[in-house]
């Protein structure tokens, strides 16, 4: 799949966007580990009734996946203890776990929501997996 990259200038976030001239956005975010790319697909899997204008922002935190893969997330998280819950087939409850990192995902969406989205569209749909 072939796109072009974008990058709004007040946020610093890199993003995809396909402009379909629609009064309707959709701005998806990815989950941890991924980046804007994995989701862009959806724009086509998921028909509607209407034509939308999408929008996926790429993490700003770049994160080593090991092996010499590069990733992207939001905010860090604790992933040797996640792992262990998993291995032990236990639910590990992340949402206590507030950082300054957290703090600054949401105001960098902010911006990006306000700069490149709010005034442009009569409605805004903003989805996300993961930590998105």
């Amino acid at each position: 799949m072939s796109y072009d990259v974008l990058t709004n200038k007040k946020s610093g976030l890199d993003y995809l966007h396909i402009n379909r001239g629609s009064k309707t956005a959709i701005c998806i975010l990815h989950g941890y580990g991924a980046s804007m790319g994995d989701l862009y697909g959806l724009s086509d899997m998921i028909k509607l009734e209407k034509d939308v204008d999408w929008y996926f922002p790429n993490g700003f935190l770049d994160i080593s996946m090991g092996m010499g893969a590069s990733s992207r997330a939001w905010f860090p998280i604790d992933v040797t203890v996640l792992e262990t819950a998993m291995a032990r087939g236990e639910h590990r409850d992340f949402s206590k776990n507030y950082s300054d990192e957290f703090d600054k995902a949401l105001q960098v969406m902010q911006v990006f929501l306000d700069d490149l989205i709010i005034n442009k569209y009569d409605k805004i749909i903003l989805g996300g997996f993961s930590q998105g």
